[in-house]
C-alpha cells in the first residue's frame, strides 16, 4: 500500500470517526447488519431513499442509485419488522425517526408500507428540487426549476449536502 493510499485511508477514518458525534455515535448504516434493529434504521430508510432520489435527478451512476435504494428498502425491512414485533421501543420511534416515515406506517403488508414510504421521501426529495427555495418554503408554481440542467444542479447540491456519498 502506497504511502498517500495508507494517508487516505487514515484521513477518512478520521473524518468518518468526527462525524460520529453528529449521527449519534455511529456512521448511518455502518453497523445495519451486526447490530439489532433500532430506529436509526427508520431513519437511515427516509435518509437513504432521499438521496437515492437526489442521485438519480443529478444524474449519478446508476449503481449509485440502486445502492442507496437498496439501503433505505433493507433497513425499511428491519425497521418495520421491528415496529411490527415491537423490539423498537415506541418513545425510539418518536425520537429518531422522520414523520415522513412514522406516518407511512399503516398497511397490509411491509412492501405496502415501503411503498408508501418510498413515494412520500421521493416526493419530498423531488419538492426540495424543482419547488421549494433556499429555507424550505415552497416557491410560486411560475418559479419551479423545470429546466433539467438547474434540476441536476440543485439535486447535486443536495445530494453534496446530505452528504449522501457517505451514507452506508
Amino acid at each position: 500500500m502506497g504511502m498517500i493510499t495508507k494517508y487516505w485511508l487514515i484521513l477518512k477514518t478520521i473524518l468518518l470517526l468526527a462525524m460520529c458525534g453528529a449521527c449519534g455515535g455511529t456512521v448511518p448504516g455502518t453497523q445495519a447488519a451486526a447490530t439489532p434493529v433500532s430506529g436509526e434504521a427508520g431513519r437511515l430508510l427516509w435518509v437513504a431513499l432521499q438521496c437515492s432520489e437526489y442521485a438519480k435527478m443529478s444524474g449519478k451512476a446508476e449503481q449509485e442509485v440502486e445502492r442507496l435504494f437498496r439501503l433505505g428498502y433493507e433497513n425499511g425491512q428491519r425497521f418495520i419488522e421491528g415496529v411490527g414485533d415491537h423490539t423498537i421501543a415506541e418513545a425510539e420511534v418518536r425520537s429518531k425517526v422522520p414523520m415522513g416515515v412514522t406516518a407511512a406506517l399503516a398497511g397490509p403488508t411491509t412492501e405496502f408500507m415501503l411503498g408508501r414510504v418510498y413515494e412520500s421521501a421521493t416526493t419530498d426529495a423531488y419538492d426540495r428540487v424543482v419547488k421549494r427555495g433556499d429555507f424550505g418554503l415552497d416557491l410560486p408554481a411560475s418559479e419551479w426549476r423545470t429546466e433539467t440542467e438547474v434540476k441536476k444542479m440543485w439535486a447535486l447540491n443536495e445530494y453534496n449536502d446530505g452528504n449522501c456519498g457517505l451514507v452506508r
